[in-house]
This record gives structure tokens, sequence and C-alpha cells, in this order.
């Protein structure tokens, strides 16, 4: 199964968002995992609600090669 690659943000103050990339299933999971290194990362408490995603459908983790 592919997953797709997602930025994931939050809004911490009118002028000044945060943010992290993912690749999940779902724009529900990558928000769920958003929320978790963003929390670490900011010192806040975040929830998947407070995040906000975006898909780049063209990229996929499968479609990825290391060397």
């Amino acid at each position: 199964m592919a997953y797709n690659y997602y930025i994931v943000w939050v809004h911490e103050n009118p002028k000044e968002d945060t943010g992290t990339n993912v690749y999940a299933g779902s724009e529900d999971e990558a928000k769920a995992i958003g929320a978790v290194l963003l929390s670490r990362i900011t010192g806040a408490e975040l929830t998947s609600s407070d995040m906000d995603a975006e898909v780049d459908s063209d990229m996929q983790e499968d479609d990825i090669t290391t060397t």
C-alpha cells in the first residue's frame, strides 16, 4: 500500500505556523501523526483537530528510493 505525502501544520498565532511532513494513509491519520510530532516540537498539547493538512498526491512513499 502506498502512503501519500502530507504537510501538516498548526497555527501557533496569527503570524506563525509550525509544520512537518509525514507519510500517511489518510488525512485524518496525517493530522494525528502531526499532532504528536508538533506537540513535541512546540511544547503545546495539540490534537488532530488543531491541525491542518494538505496532500501532495504526486509523491508517495513507494516512489522514493534510497542508495
